[in-house]
């Protein structure tokens, strides 16, 4: 709908009045890069102090200490990022967290049995879904995870489409009850998790978020376990309708498939009947896969993006927001912007954001820095999403082992079919979930045993038989 009016009526913004409230929506690039730098007098501060409390159902002193500042990054909601971005940005950390999140990845893909002559049928949503939640959980939470009980599993997809509206203030009680039910059910399992600290065996992460909470003056262990279901919402929901498109573009086209292949079997290295898969080197060494992956955020992402307006701003000098209003900043516009990404933008083309000069085919990305911003998948400016590179690493190990280990067709006739996107069930996901499921056959490619390693570890094992 965004889109479509940007193209009827030509407007670099428009407003939205609904009653008691108007929504200034950015269409024009250059006014949302001036926005993001107003973050004093635009913030999502406000917006985050106000849902919070209401998706985590935490109690009153939890909430003041929570919103005793929303505007700096002294105070808890926007000093979050600031205190766990050691632990996601590239180094230690992080390389952590993606071997636990693809060692899980490996266990779960030989627990199907695909190394066997019989092949495995899954629905390709659903087996995504639980692949990545369970490989996500694993690397935050440790040998502790509460995702390793089905039952909290269970009530996490019963509470995941509802976190948008239990966030509302006008919605009623009565229509959030299965909501707020699987809520209890996942408040008490965290609530044990957390029964004598944050567990030794978590992430660095985890630990940094802990510690982030613990500084604020929220003791609770309720209140934490509750802060944590609502933090879990942030590092799941998006990771797996974005695995699921990714492996649906690449294995329905052939080419992006041997393309993607040939890429990734120079990662692998096989010794005494095992195959090692360096996955910190996908990035850089993988630009196939790396722009199939940012083709499905470009093509498939409806993340908005909300400021407050704290104050009358000429926006640009051009357009004035007034104080009490909502500025929104919807990233299919920029996403489907032809001027950005030319007359085919509303196709899918896997080789879109690859760094290297056009092949001819019209549709590599410009990515000069005026065009930058129009890439909005993880957001932007102060509120770039900071867990972007977790995300992305643990993504691309999925794709690339299941890309190496074994086929995936269609089980019935074989054939792909053309799979709608349903931006109505996305229920607060920054990806459009898929309108129905796939079932999928998947077939090995071989009975090697696989495993993960890493460009360190290679060069320890080549030290070693020198």
């Amino acid at each position: 709908w965004f889109t479509h009016t940007r193209n009827k009526y030509s407007l670099p913004a428009h407003t939205l009045r609904l009653p008691g409230m108007r929504i200034y929506v950015l269409n024009k690039l250059s006014l949302i890069a001036a926005a993001q730098k107003q973050h004093h007098v635009l913030s999502f501060g406000p917006i985050m102090g106000q849902a919070i409390g209401k998706i985590a159902g935490t109690s009153n002193a939890a909430n003041k200490n929570m919103t005793k500042d929303v505007l700096t990054d002294d105070g808890f909601l926007l000093g979050f990022n600031k205190a766990i971005y050691h632990t996601t940005a590239p180094g230690p950390s992080l390389d952590a967290l993606t071997r636990r999140a693809a060692s899980t990845f490996v266990d779960l893909i030989d627990g199907l049995k695909i190394n066997t002559p019989r092949t495995c049928r899954v629905s390709l949503s659903a087996w995504t879904r639980s692949t990545i939640l369970h490989g996500t959980t694993d690397a935050v939470y440790g040998t502790e995870n509460p995702f390793h009980d089905p039952v909290v599993e269970a009530a996490w997809y019963a509470f995941e489409p509802g976190v948008t509206t239990i966030a509302l203030r006008f919605i009623p009680s009565f229509a959030t009850r299965t909501t707020r039910q699987a809520r209890e059910v996942l408040v008490r399992s965290f609530t044990r998790y957390f029964s004598a600290g944050c567990p030794k065996e978590a992430s660095d992460f985890m630990k940094a978020r802990y510690n982030h909470i613990i500084r604020h003056q929220i003791s609770n262990v309720q209140d934490i376990a509750k802060l944590e279901v609502a933090g879990a919402f942030s590092i799941i929901t998006n990771s797996a309708p974005t695995a699921f498109w990714l492996l649906y573009h690449i294995f329905s086209d052939p080419a992006a498939l041997e393309d993607c292949r040939l890429e990734l079997a120079l990662l692998v290295q096989e010794q005494d009947g095992v195959c090692y898969l360096d996955i910190e080197s996908i990035k850089t060494s993988c630009p196939t896969l790396l722009s199939t992956f940012h083709e499905v955020m470009r093509h498939y992402g409806v993340a908005q993006s909300i400021r407050a307006v704290l104050e009358d701003h000429k926006l640009d000098n051009t357009h004035l927001l007034r104080k009490g209003s909502m500025i929104m900043m919807p990233a299919t516009v920029q996403h489907f912007d032809p001027s950005v990404w030319g007359p085919d933008a509303n196709d899918f083309h896997y080789k879109r954001l690859t760094k290297s000069i056009g092949d001819g085919a019209g549709y590599i990305f410009d990515s000069k820095a005026s065009n930058r911003g129009a890439f909005r998948g993880f957001g932007g400016g102060l509120h770039l999403c900071p867990g972007r590179h977790f995300a992305i690493n643990e993504i691309l190990s999925l794709a690339a082992l299941l890309i190496l280990r074994c086929d995936i067709v269609p089980a019935g006739d074989g054939k792909w079919p053309a799979i709608r996107s349903d931006s109505l069930s996305s229920k607060g996901s920054a990806i459009i979930m898929p309108d129905h499921d796939l079932e999928v056959i998947l077939c090995p490619r071989g009975s090697k045993k696989w495993t993960i390693s890493s460009t360190v570890t290679q060069q320890f094992a080549c030290l070693s038989t020198r």
